[in-house]
């Protein structure tokens, strides 16, 4: 797998195609959306809080998303894709979007192709986290007279 530079692997980020598939990491930050639809036949599509945008009117051919393929997926995984039909695969961090994580899957039926670029969250750690509701003793009242059976008794006949 050759090396591409900010985690794509293959060619120049100045080249278009992979150009355009960073655009698709910095839209899905900027428009604080959870991922980015490309389906051949269709027009592109970012979901996003408030909906579903439309990044282009027209509709993606086959080619197009084949190309973004080979800019966001490294060889191996476009062999998975090649073979099986189906990929996921988690993205390296982008440099210039700290702290975001993506994944893309991608499906291939004969010349119907579906691409999807997933915004990954994950949860913050807790301690960073402001305290909304102050910790409180636990209400729920404690009997210190239950106790499991032995396991003879959950399952008898082992």
């Amino acid at each position: 797998m050759s090396s591409r530079p900010n985690g794509f692997p293959g060619s120049a980020l100045a080249e278009p195609a992979a150009a355009c598939a960073h655009l698709l990491f910095r839209a899905l930050v900027e428009t604080d959306g959870d991922r980015a639809l490309l389906h051949t036949g269709d027009a592109p599509q970012l979901v996003t809080p408030i909906g579903r945008l439309d990044l282009v009117k027209a509709a993606l051919t086959v080619s197009a998303v084949e190309l973004l393929l080979s800019r966001l997926l490294p060889d191996d995984a476009l062999e998975r894709l090649d073979v099986s039909g189906v990929v996921q695969y988690e993205c390296p961090p982008q440099p210039d979007l700290p702290g975001e994580h993506f994944s893309v899957v991608a499906a291939r039926l004969h010349d119907d192709v579906r691409l999807e670029v997933r915004r990954l969250r994950f949860a913050a750690d807790e301690e960073s986290m402001p305290q909304l509701f102050p910790k409180s003793e636990s209400t729920i009242p404690q009997d210190d007279q239950l106790s499991l059976p032995p396991a003879n008794e959950l399952w008898p006949h082992n």
